[in-house]
């Protein structure tokens, strides 16, 4: 064997043995006294507490910053306000756990008002205790498909919610969301009970020229708003006032 090529074979076993070592490195630090897990910050916490997040993710007391966060975030994730999750470090003992919680966007009565997420999941939050300001997504029954048909209309009523949330302005007015009489959403909204007609799916277009015709309509009344603001029908806007059908 020349020289340079017993070169090369020593350098790469050289290079063999230091990965090795680096890749049991966090293993071997794992069990330091030094790394242990002695502070905790807490990031994207809303409704859960820090001693929750512990709990749920099994940190106990004897954590090490370098143990492995794997087992902790699926941990983290399967439960059921926490969409996801990652577990960092930060030297010499914090370890620093970031979630992204599961938000409400409405309260199904079921015939108490549970909160759902935007999938339509039911989340295990107290309404009372979190002062949970959302609108009612009302399923409608079908005979013969109870069961099934109000988690279907559960779950396309929580994704209409999420769209209209991204609309403050009428969002922040919206009251009440339920399956249309004859297919898409009615929406309760504002003070007055104005009735919103959506097909489906719930568009943010839809939305603003809505919004538009509404204070349109507003303008042209003196401060008067028609009874329904029908958008059921490609770029058309129906105005409906009160007596007419």
């Amino acid at each position: 064997m020349s020289r340079i090529a017993a070169r090369l074979v020593l350098a790469l076993g050289v290079v063999t043995v230091l990965a090795a070592l680096i890749h049991r490195v966090p293993e071997a630090l794992a069990h330091v006294g030094t790394f242990r897990a002695t502070e905790h910050e807490f990031q994207g916490l809303r409704f859960l507490t820090p001693e929750a997040v512990l709990s749920a993710a099994g940190i106990g007391p004897d954590a090490n910053i370098w143990d492995d966060p794997g087992p902790w975030e699926e941990h983290l994730e399967a439960h059921p306000l926490i969409l996801d999750a990652t577990v960092g470090r930060r030297f010499p003992g914090t370890l620093v756990i970031s979630l992204t919680e599961r938000t409400p966007v409405g309260l199904v009565p079921t015939p108490a008002l549970e909160p759902v997420d935007r999938d339509g999941r039911f989340l295990p939050l107290d309404p009372s205790r979190f002062l949970l300001d959302y609108p009612i997504l009302r399923p409608r029954p079908v005979a013969g498909e109870e069961g099934e048909a109000s988690a279907v209309q559960r779950r396309e009523l929580a994704a209409a919610a999420e769209t209209m949330r991204q609309e403050s302005d009428f969002w922040n007015q919206v009251s009440e969301i339920a399956p249309g009489p004859h297919g898409g959403f009615e929406v309760r909204w504002g003070e007055s009970d104005v009735i919103f007609r959506f097909s489906k799916p719930v568009e943010l277009r839809r939305i603003w020229e809505g919004m538009a015709a509404l204070e349109d309509a507003r303008a042209r009344n003196e401060g008067r708003l028609p009874r329904k603001v029908d958008l059921r029908f490609a770029d058309l806007v129906v105005l409906g006032w009160e007596g007419e059908p």
